[in-house]
Parts: C-alpha cells; sequence; structure tokens
C-alpha cells in the first residue's frame, strides 16, 4: 500500500530519498495516520523523524509526543515526552516510549492508570522509574509509588500488573476504612475467580 502525504511546503531529494514536510503535515499509511508540524522521512527505509504535536493513530490506539522517531515499515520507534492511550483501557505517558513491536511497550520515568479521568490527578495511578508492557498481558513496573488522588499512599520496589480485558486473580485497590474497633486502616482485598 502507497503512502499518502498531506503538507503545507515539501522539498525532496530525488538522489537520496530525504524528504523534508513542513506545516500541517499528515501521512497515511497501512493503518497508521501521523500528524505533526515537521517531518524529516527516508524513503528507502521509511523511516520518520516527526517534531511538534506528533499524534500517531494505529486502530484503538493513539500516541501523543513532542518528538518521535518512527519506521512506517515495522511500525516500531521512540516517542519522547509522550502519552499513549491503548485500546481505550488504560493510559500510560512518560519520558519516553518505545514502541517494540505491535504488542511490547519500554516506558521511562511513567505514569500508568486505567482511568478515563483527563484531569491532571486521576483517582489513581502508578509513577514508575521504569515500565515494560504487553498488551493483553502483564506489565513490569519498577520504582513504584502508588498514588490515590496524586497523593502517594504506597510504594514497591517491583510489581507485576496484569493490563487485559478479563479480570486477572491478585490484590486490588487498597481502601482506607475506619472503625471504633480497630481504629483506621488499610484493606487490600484479593480478587481470586473460582
Amino acid at each position: 500500500e502507497p503512502l499518502r502525504m498531506t503538507a503545507v511546503q515539501q522539498d525532496c531529494d530525488e538522489s537520496t530519498e530525504i524528504c523534508v514536510w513542513s506545516g500541517d503535515v499528515k501521512i497515511y499509511y497501512q493503518d497508521v495516520t501521523l500528524s505533526a508540524d515537521e517531518v524529516v522521512y527516508n524513503g528507502r527505509t521509511m523511516d520518520v523523524v516527526a517534531h511538534g504535536n506528533v499524534v500517531v493513530d494505529q486502530g484503538p490506539s493513539r500516541f501523543t509526543a513532542d518528538e518521535l522517531n518512527y519506521n512506517l515499515r515495522t511500525k516500531t520507534g521512540l516517542f519522547t515526552d509522550a502519552t499513549a492511550y491503548v485500546s481505550a483501557m488504560y493510559t500510560f505517558s512518560g519520558r519516553t516510549i518505545e514502541k517494540l513491536d505491535e504488542t511490547r511497550y519500554r516506558v521511562d520515568k511513567a505514569v500508568f492508570t486505567t482511568c478515563e479521568d483527563d484531569t491532571k490527578h486521576p483517582p489513581w495511578s502508578f509513577h514508575l522509574a521504569k515500565a515494560k508492557l504487553r498488551v493483553e498481558g502483564y506489565g513490569r513496573f519498577t520504582s513504584t509509588t502508588i498514588k490515590i488522588q496524586g497523593v502517594p499512599v504506597f510504594y514497591l520496589p517491583y510489581m507485576v500488573w496484569p493490563i487485559k480485558k478479563e479480570r486477572s486473580p491478585g490484590l486490588l485497590m487498597p481502601t482506607f476504612v475506619s472503625s471504633d474497633r480497630f481504629g483506621t486502616y488499610v484493606r487490600i482485598p484479593v480478587y481470586f475467580p473460582l
């Protein structure tokens, strides 16, 4: 399937097959739609370097970033200062998001949540140093701080979290409970399907 592109300005060198496009750039290739302020495209390798208001839509997923190094052929790349909305189920943002293949991501200095709330402080979120995520698999998080309404409540050096549409066995979100008999404490429920 050929690549289609629109831009305000286009400058291509036919000998090297390198093009510089600027001004409301839109690229359409197979199931990928990419838009940015400026794009440098290598026609031989199908590598894209994009800057400014970068948005990549692929199926139900959307990535936004300040900068992008991406290969259209393999549909992999590195998003800088980015946010990913994957399959309308969960959101993660980070200093860098590396798309390794169709289902695997590596994220640095990340925030992860399943809340659809678009505010600065979602009802709950994980703040992580590093994460490896697999769609319909598991997220492996290091140096994780669990925040509720933006307030840190718990820290784990390593954590595995299911990233699936179906529920998985394990710990559920902690809740604060207060009673006359036990005082105030944190309750952590466990879900185990029979």
